[in-house]
């Protein structure tokens, strides 16, 4: 039986953007299945002219993933540094 895909994976694919996918995920997917995903041309298709309001969502939880990340990374940082201040 060949898998169905949602719509916005082959969109995060067609716009070079899969890496916000978990990797369990996309090694999931069948080489030639990406492929076919990249050399499509969206151009041709009826109201692509409104992919922007999806690229610039995606492009919203990017910020929002690496809004987490660094804040996370300075609570840490914080940390130590509170830990090495109570030490001297």
């Amino acid at each position: 039986m060949k898998n169905k895909y949602d719509s916005s994976v082959v969109f995060l694919y067609a716009i070079g953007r899969e890496q916000l996918l978990p990797l369990d995920f996309r090694k999931k997917i069948p080489y030639s299945t990406i492929s076919s995903w990249r050399k499509t041309n969206y151009g041709n298709y009826l109201g692509h002219e409104f992919r922007y309001h999806f690229s610039d969502a995606f492009k919203c939880f990017e910020l929002e993933s690496e809004n987490n990340r660094l804040k996370s990374r300075l609570l840490s940082l914080a940390r130590v540094v509170h830990k090495n201040t109570q030490l001297h």
